[in-house]
């Protein structure tokens, strides 16, 4: 029973490179192209254009629906 538990314990002893341990304080700085993240933010940027369309779109449409419904008052108003 003991011996199933010990892998999960065990710490590898192979890697002996520190340049990524916090403790020693020399992390190597790392910008948004070496994470891989370039084609992210171009389809984050993407997608934000898209919604400012969207959102003028929908402006459009809420102003016709505004000017549909005053013409339908008026049209209303001269029938009575």
């Amino acid at each position: 029973m003991n011996d199933l538990l010990t892998d999960s314990f065990v710490i590898p002893r192979e890697e002996t490179s520190r340049n990524g341990d916090i403790e020693m304080g020399t992390q190597q700085p790392m910008n948004s192209g070496e994470l891989g993240l370039d084609n992210f933010f171009k389809k984050v940027q993407e997608i934000e254009n898209q919604y400012e369309k969207l959102n003028k779109l929908l402006k459009k449409l809420q102003d016709a629906h505004e000017e549909s419904k005053a013409v339908t008052k008026a049209s209303a108003m001269k029938g009575n």
